[in-house]
């Protein structure tokens, strides 16, 4: 009887081994991956949203202006006077603060960063973009952000380690002027 119930102990915690030991791939292994998709998903999400931010603002900054002079080709849409209204709904739509900065409610977690608002006339038609394949035949706008976004809980305690709150993501969108009708 004693040799029986010694088999039966070792059964016993070669079973608790192998229970510790899945857990521990499970946590070590798949959560990272997991939670690495589920980033990847997020950023998505906000890239979708700040198109769409971007697109409503820029339609909603050439209302405000002038209509007549803003589909001219003769406007300079590097003024302060665009660049100002345009981040002003930017700020509006993205949930920022006026000056671009983040709120508990903004669409990302840093400040906003307007590296570039480029307008391409007429003159430069039809052009193709190299990153996306979009050609143009009408004019538009190039436009580039720098956004902040945290990252997961895994890439987080490696950027903290490293003294860094989140990682800083280039934004590019092309958005074609509207028809005229």
């Amino acid at each position: 009887m004693n040799v029986f119930s010694k088999v039966q102990n070792e059964e016993k915690g070669n079973v608790n081994v192998s229970v510790v030991i899945s857990i521990v791939v499970f946590v070590m292994i798949m959560l990272p991956i997991l939670t690495l998709g589920i980033e990847r998903y997020r950023i998505n999400i906000i890239r979708n949203d700040t198109s769409t931010a971007v697109e409503i603002s820029l339609l909603s900054s050439l209302t405000a202006l002038d209509i007549y002079e803003a589909s001219s080709e003769a406007y300079n849409f590097e003024s302060d006077e665009f660049i100002s209204t345009f981040t002003h709904y930017l700020s509006l739509n993205m949930r920022l603060n006026p000056d671009l900065t983040d709120t508990e409610r903004s669409l990302v977690d840093g400040d906003v960063t307007i590296n570039e608002i480029r307008y391409v006339g007429t003159d430069n038609l039809p052009y193709m973009n190299p990153n996306t394949g979009e050609v143009f035949v009408r004019p538009y706008f190039n436009i580039e952000l720098n956004l902040i976004i945290s990252p997961s809980i895994y890439r987080k305690m490696i950027l903290d380690v490293s003294g860094v709150d989140g990682f800083h993501y280039t934004f590019f969108d092309d958005v074609s002027m509207p028809i005229d009708n």
